[in-house]
């Protein structure tokens, strides 16, 4: 049969919604993560001429081995069709983000490059939901070096 084509653009936009709307009562940052983590593995392991195509079946053992539960899994499955079309091909280089890895609050963005997105974790402190990113070595503010506290003196 014929196979549609969608520009790389919007391969990513498509992707990024058909996600968001898999995972928006369920998706939490670590399972997010996860799927970031193993699509860029995959990238790695991809030769540069060797283009990786994203299929149902493909981005499905992907959110499968990301942690994502058989729910979410089958309304992917059923989404898919919707969003991308049976006929349609996606590239996993077209709809992966290698260059970073950034989180969003209402006040904040945290950029960091994908390989580092592992020390990133959430957790709850006093109630509060948190995003924890280790503090080791030297920590710069607007190009001035500083300390995680005050030393006493």
């Amino acid at each position: 049969g014929k196979v549609d084509m969608l520009t790389p653009a919007t391969q990513k936009e498509t992707f990024t919604e058909l996600l968001s709307e898999t995972l928006k009562d369920s998706g939490d940052f670590d399972t997010i993560k996860s799927i970031q983590e193993n699509i860029n593995e995959i990238m790695d392991d991809s030769t540069s001429d060797n283009v990786f195509e994203l299929d149902k079946t493909n981005a499905k053992a992907i959110l499968a081995d990301s942690g994502m539960d058989d729910d979410d899994i089958e309304y992917f499955e059923e989404l898919y069709d919707e969003y991308i079309g049976e006929n349609t091909q996606l590239y996993l280089n077209n709809v992966a983000d290698t260059k970073k890895f950034q989180i969003e609050t209402a006040d904040v963005i945290i950029k960091t490059d994908p390989e580092h997105a592992m020390l990133i974790e959430t957790m709850e402190i006093n109630g509060r939901d948190c995003i924890i990113i280790p503090a080791d070595g030297n920590i710069e503010v607007n190009g001035i070096t500083v300390r995680t506290r005050k030393k006493r003196r």
